[in-house]
């Protein structure tokens, strides 16, 4: 089970993933990330304050 809910970029390649015959979920691409197969989310720290910025295609 992941451990929050996936962000929009996650959820979009969820779901492409999905229209081309592939099931993929949340859990998967965070195992995949510990493991190193995936990147980690970029992230931009404002003021003290991290955003969590989603892949542009």
């Amino acid at each position: 089970m992941p451990r929050s809910e996936p962000s929009g970029a996650d959820q979009e390649l969820i779901h492409h993933a999905r229209t081309h015959g592939y099931t993929v979920t949340a859990s998967q691409l965070e195992r995949w990330r510990r493991r190193g197969m995936l990147p980690p989310p970029a992230r931009l720290y404002r003021g003290g304050r991290s955003l969590t910025l989603e892949a542009s295609t």
